[in-house]
């Protein structure tokens, strides 16, 4: 029993020292592609990486990251106004978790909470809020979408207040702004993980009541 424990005990020290090794060159040698899709793809391997190489490590080279994350999302979000390639998405999200999981702080950094939020709103106002909600969207948006939806969904878990507000603030801007709130909002309010005041949210939504727009009231 304890020779297999120990060997059990050495084969997750290899295989953690190989996923911290694979992480370190991953994140010396991306940047150096000019292929976008391998860059993307890069991201996305990192963001899982993420979650399982030890914390230390992970803090230690989390704002080089979050640094070329941003980048790469603000470069996708410059080109078009629609949603970026899964990929980079679920990259995204699964490096927010990581973050949530070693240190929120992080995201508070820099206004990069409020500017990563306003980022991926604006995606889900371009990518065409209604026929989101009518599922009449390919399925590369609407697997796009979903994991947009999940960056939303590891935020809100840690900061329900400033995402919420959020939320509620723009449901007094455009039609396509509301829709993106409800979008947005619906998504949250069925999360397991995301519990806020139903007075805050009715609160919030109930002038809609009286919009002229059957797609918004």
């Amino acid at each position: 029993g304890r020779s297999q424990h120990t060997a059990e005990s050495e084969d997750q020290r290899l295989a953690q020292q190989s996923l911290s090794t694979a992480f370190t060159v991953l994140m010396s040698s991306w940047q150096s592609s000019k292929d976008l899709n391998v860059r993307i793809g890069t991201m996305e391997t990192l963001g899982h990486l993420s979650l399982v190489i030890p914390k230390d490590q992970f803090l230690t080279n989390a704002d080089a990251l979050l640094e070329l994350l941003v980048g790469l999302v603000a470069r996708q979000s410059a080109t078009s106004p629609c949603l970026p390639p899964m990929r980079l998405m679920r990259g995204l999200c699964l490096f927010l978790q990581s973050c949530i999981d070693a240190d929120p702080e992080i995201l508070l950094l820099e206004n990069t909470l409020n500017n990563l939020t306003s980022t991926m709103f604006s995606w889900t106002v371009g990518s065409g809020p209604l026929q989101y909600l009518q599922g009449s969207v390919s399925t590369d948006a609407l697997q796009s979408q979903a994991e947009v939806l999940r960056c939303f969904d590891v935020l809100a878990e840690t900061f329900r207040k400033e995402i919420l507000s959020f939320l509620l603030g723009k449901l007094k801007g455009s039609r396509d702004e509301k829709l993106g709130s409800l979008l947005v909002l619906r998504h949250l309010i069925g999360s397991a993980s995301w519990r806020p005041r139903p007075a805050t949210v009715v609160e919030g939504v109930q002038h809609l009541t009286t919009d002229g727009d059957p797609a918004v009231g």
